[in-house]
């Protein structure tokens, strides 16, 4: 009889597992340690997932690896995921800091795959579906002078079908769409769901409406312009001259 301690490493470069066997004889007289090495080598990669996300998305990979004496393992978060022949350029993109996790950007389609070491798995095909969500924007504040530097700052809150804030990463275009002003950029990518832009205003009152737009989806916030006070003030007198009399007793 003995006791026995097992401990598992993984080689994250390569996935390749070793396991330490270390074994206390307490039958052998006097006792005695045993150690014996096993290595695992990475043979192949399967990865799983749904083949289609729509644009502001996600959809979660895994990899599954099969090593020489036919064990299998998760080894999700030990890969180098990569995104192959993307179309259009940027469709899709991993996320920075969830593994397997890839993200729908622009519709179209890409190729993923998995690769660890000299090892990597067959490319899958994803299908980039159309934005079919929400955008609302906003506008802070709702109210400034006509001056030509007044500005607003303008934000387009972008969920997906499904309610939930959109990925980072997916392209918004702004433009003013009614009344006047500028807003710079003209594009902004969502952070935590939330685009934002500049509004400035012309020297004109009136409004300005800010549309924000995700493929063939919308919102606008509307920016109402006052008049601000008078830069300067001419005045002008008729007739220019006039005599002047002393008065007599």
């Amino acid at each position: 009889g003995g006791d026995t301690l097992v401990v598992e490493f993984t080689n994250s470069a390569n996935s390749e597992k070793k396991t330490i066997n270390v074994v206390l004889d307490s039958t052998a007289n006097p006792q005695q340690v045993n150690v014996t090495l096993q290595v695992k080598v990475l043979q192949s990669i399967a990865i799983t997932g749904a083949s289609t996300v729509e644009v502001g998305g996600k959809v979660q990979f895994a990899a599954t690896g099969t090593y020489d004496d036919q064990s299998t393992a998760t080894i999700t978060d030990s890969v180098t995921w990569s995104v192959e022949s993307p179309s259009p350029t940027g469709a899709a993109a991993f996320d920075a800091t969830t593994k397997g996790q890839l993200n729908g950007l622009k519709e179209g389609g890409a190729g993923v795959k998995a690769t660890s070491g000299a090892v990597s798995s067959s490319v899958t095909q994803v299908s980039i579906t159309a934005f079919n969500g929400t955008v609302a924007v906003a506008a802070n504040p709702t109210s400034i002078v006509a001056n030509g530097t007044s500005t607003s700052a303008i934000s387009a809150t972008v969920k997906t079908s499904g309610g939930v804030n959109v990925v980072d990463g997916v392209s918004v275009a702004f433009a003013v769409t009614g009344g006047t002003g500028t807003v710079a950029p003209s594009s902004a990518l969502t952070v935590s769901g939330v685009a934002t832009t500049t509004y400035t205003s012309s020297t004109t009152a009136g409004s300005g409406t800010v549309t924000a737009t995700v493929g063939a989806k919308s919102g606008n916030a509307t920016v109402t312009l006052t008049a601000g006070a008078a830069a300067k003030i001419n005045l002008t007198a008729n007739p220019t001259t006039i005599s002047s009399s002393t008065p007599t007793e």
